[in-house]
């Protein structure tokens, strides 16, 4: 298996390769949004400065996938 790093690609079933950094920021970017949409459809007054997000990663990681969803985190603007 790939090491996750900064550097890593992902393959698709099309053998595409695209940066794995690109791919989890925007599934990050996705969840962020959504969950927001979905706050917004149910209370009034709330302000994205007044969520703290929590990401979990699994222990068994190594520093170095702990770094990449962190950076990933970053890029999107989660405030991490």
């Amino acid at each position: 298996m790939q090491s996750l790093t900064r550097d890593a690609l992902v393959e698709d079933i099309n053998h595409f390769k695209m940066p794995a950094m690109k791919i989890f920021a925007m599934s990050i970017k996705f969840l962020k949004e959504h969950f927001f949409e979905a706050v917004n459809k149910q209370t009034t007054g709330v302000l994205e400065t007044d969520i703290r997000y929590v990401i979990t990663i699994p222990a068994i990681w190594d520093d170095k996938a702990k770094h990449f969803m962190r950076e990933a985190a970053i890029e999107v603007g989660t405030g991490w």
